[in-house]
């Protein structure tokens, strides 16, 4: 004769002990915080984009022509018109190249936020000098 299988029978649960999941609130909120500032991360990405794609210049020109007065006064130096557009424009070029690359350094070292020491790599690795004021 074969041997005869047993039948397990589990019991139902009593009826005042809940059975369903704690709620995550938690992890349900830090998920919500994650996907805001990724949504914020990509938009401010996309700004900058569409800002490097567009012709206009980062600085306002007025502005930009107050600074590059104050520098050339201090200098003995005499700057016109078309001058000072050349002048915005090389630095502007400039510091997007200098930022982009001390945001890959930051990357690299698994930050989101560029500091002072990432510039002054970036600046190293080139090979220039540059001076921040102490603060």
């Amino acid at each position: 004769m074969p041997p005869r299988k047993t039948r397990i029978e589990i019991a139902d649960p009593p009826s005042d002990v809940d059975t369903a999941a704690p709620p995550r609130r938690r992890s349900v909120a830090r998920a919500r915080v994650k996907a805001a500032d990724a949504h914020e991360k990509r938009l401010i990405l996309s700004a900058i984009a569409k800002s490097q794609l567009s012709a206009t210049h980062l600085l306002s020109e007025p502005a930009f022509r107050r600074h590059v007065c104050v520098m050339s006064d201090a200098c003995g130096l005499l700057v016109g018109g078309p001058v000072c557009t050349i002048l915005q424009e090389a630095t502007e070029s400039y510091l997007v190249d200098l930022l982009t690359l001390a945001r890959h350094v930051a990357h690299h070292a698994r930050r989101d936020d560029v500091c002072a020491a990432d510039i002054k790599l970036v600046a190293d690795i080139r090979g220039e000098s540059l001076r921040f004021p102490s603060a």
